[in-house]
């Protein structure tokens, strides 16, 4: 696995390499990588309650019998959104650089191998926030889950 960074409030010492915003050649795919976009924005959230992280606010409005295992299930399929999306923007480079190199013999000495240290930090610095009062959200309309999720935000914001 990559080196991530020690502290979830630091940036990795790697973020500004060369390797990342110097191009090999024209049209060089990993100098515009959208991971480092986003990475890069992840890293400039310096406002609420956790600063270079990213995720979601999820309100359960559910609690009948046998609900806390469903509830956990769409928590492992909602978790996996971060890894999925890591590992397609890793593969969509790659592709582009075999590509690219099967269509320019200039290319054979550049490697299709494709950096996943900022896709590996993108998820370490997934985290979503779980929202959960079975007395004021079980079957809760639209507007008093508004008002919950609101109330939240104003406290941890």
């Amino acid at each position: 696995m990559a080196q991530l960074a020690a502290d979830l409030e630091d940036s990795p010492s790697w973020v500004d390499d060369d390797e990342f915003c110097k191009p090999r050649f024209q049209g060089d795919p990993r100098c515009r990588r959208s991971v480092m976009f986003k990475l890069k924005q992840i890293l400039l959230l310096d406002v609420g309650h956790r600063h270079n992280r990213w995720g979601f606010a999820i309100v359960r409005t559910a609690y009948e019998p046998g609900s806390d295992e469903q509830f956990q299930h769409a928590l492992a399929l909602i978790g996996r959104i971060a890894q999925v999306e890591a590992d397609s923007e890793a593969a969509g480079v790659k592709e582009d650089i075999a590509w690219k190199k099967k269509n320019s013999f200039q290319l054979d000495h550049i490697p299709v191998e494709v950096d996943t240290r900022p896709n590996d930090e993108i998820v370490h610095r997934y985290e979503n926030d779980i929202l959960e009062d079975e007395t004021r959200l079980d079957s809760a309309s639209v507007a008093t889950v508004r008002e919950y999720f609101n109330q939240w935000v104003l406290e941890v914001f």
